[in-house]
């Protein structure tokens, strides 16, 4: 039925590809949506017919809310196609025009019921197994259910959702139910059940990462340090995540005498805040920014002694490597591998950060960890600033 009123509804002439779309010409965009119809580019063809349908010339056009019922229907937005019918039956201005929205209409709701499936944890991610447990005899049902699958395995929405199946028993995700025509149902799924484990519901999982960092523009004197850090990622709503880190960088330095030391202060904590990007099995890309503060060690300093030894702008008769606190602007990229279709489980992945530090030195400096005294600070040498980048392989822990 919808395929021979929609055969109807488009002119030969769109064989080819109309003119550049002019945004003002309402009939350029018509023309435009049922050459998308003819390529079976039905989302690009329900773009088209959403901006007609907001045209003033649109909005209350019986044929743009036909074409847009019908592309929905293509879709299997029962939904979508239902209302589209509703307003273009609204505004039919002939009996012929009446009679075919009203089939249609009819048919979307007699011949079909409304499912709407929920979950026991907030944001789900609903990954389905549609299955008819009675023969779809029908070709134009079949075909419904089949796009209806591959619709919702690439969009995945978070639960609850509500779709549109022909009438009849099903087994949704393993749990059986029966369908009246032109009815609603509702139903209830696990995590295991929804199929979608920790990608779906957005678990907590904590992150152990260890690799180097490296200084960028302060001189030689500074090397590829060790680094840690510590992490737990919480869902905080849709696809957003936030973070709790803290992070450790023994800072190793090269003196001028060749000497090799690591310097244990560089320690801070902080958040990060971010989208979390994933396939819905496996793969998850987070790009996120953060803010740290805390320590910021392996700083070069010149020194003289005067009654005590001070160091600035003076001659260099004693060269030192100090520590401060510092604020820590964070972009970080992160790739893990963890299959999130379970409900717990260990994975694995990498991150690239970059951050920026801008701190200050006190007055006085403990030589640590060579316990060689301290030193005093010249006001003009207390300013601290480095930018790194850090390459971190990570182990993650999701509950």
């Amino acid at each position: 039925m919808i395929a021979c009123l929609l055969a109807l509804l488009l002119s030969p002439a769109l064989a080819a590809p109309p003119e550049p779309l002019d945004e003002t010409d309402y009939r350029g965009m018509l023309d435009q949506a049922r050459f998308q119809i003819r390529r079976e580019f039905w989302d690009q063809a329900e773009s088209d017919l959403i901006r007609a349908t907001q045209h003033p010339d649109g909005t209350n056009d019986a044929e743009a809310w036909f074409l847009l019922a019908q592309v929905r229907y293509q879709r299997s937005d029962l939904l979508g196609a239902r209302a589209a019918a509703e307003h273009a039956l609204t505004n039919a201005r002939t009996e012929e025009q009446q009679a075919q929205i009203g089939a249609i209409l009819e048919f979307l709701q007699v011949d079909f019921a409304l499912l709407t499936v929920s979950s026991v944890q907030p944001g789900l991610r609903w990954h389905p197994q549609l299955e008819a447990a009675t023969p779809l005899f029908d070709p134009e049902q079949q075909a419904w259910v089949e796009r209806l699958a591959k619709r919702l395995r690439k969009e995945r929405p978070l639960l609850p959702t509500t779709i549109g199946l022909p009438a009849g028993s099903w087994i949704i995700n393993g749990e059986a139910l029966d369908l009246e025509a032109g009815g609603k149902a509702g139903l209830s799924l696990g995590m295991r059940a929804a199929g979608g484990g920790m990608a779906s519901a957005r678990l907590a999982w904590l992150e152990i990462a260890a690799g180097v960092s490296v200084g960028l523009g302060e001189g030689e004197h500074l090397l590829p340090s060790p680094t840690s850090q510590l992490a737990l990622t919480l869902p905080v709503g849709g696809i957003w995540a936030l973070g709790v880190v803290g992070q450790h960088v023994a800072v190793a330095t090269r003196a001028e005498d060749g000497i090799y030391r690591f310097d244990p202060r560089g320690l801070s904590g902080g958040l990060r805040f971010g989208p979390l990007l994933d396939d819905g099995e496996r793969l998850l890309f987070r790009p996120s920014i953060g803010y740290r503060y805390g320590g910021l060690a392996g700083a070069r300093r010149t020194c003289a002694r005067d009654e005590a030894w001070t160091c600035g702008e003076g001659p260099a008769e004693r060269i030192v490597y100090v520590s401060g606190t510092a604020h820590f602007v964070v972009a970080e990229l992160a790739l893990d591998y963890l299959d999130r279709r379970r409900t717990s489980g260990v994975g694995g992945g990498v991150k690239l950060v970059g951050e920026q530090a801008l701190g200050q030195l006190g007055e006085s400096i403990a030589l640590r960890p060579t316990h060689e005294g301290s030193v005093q600070i010249d006001s003009s040498a207390r300013s601290l600033s480095r930018t790194s980048i850090q390459l971190l392989a990570h182990l993650s822990i999701a509950f």
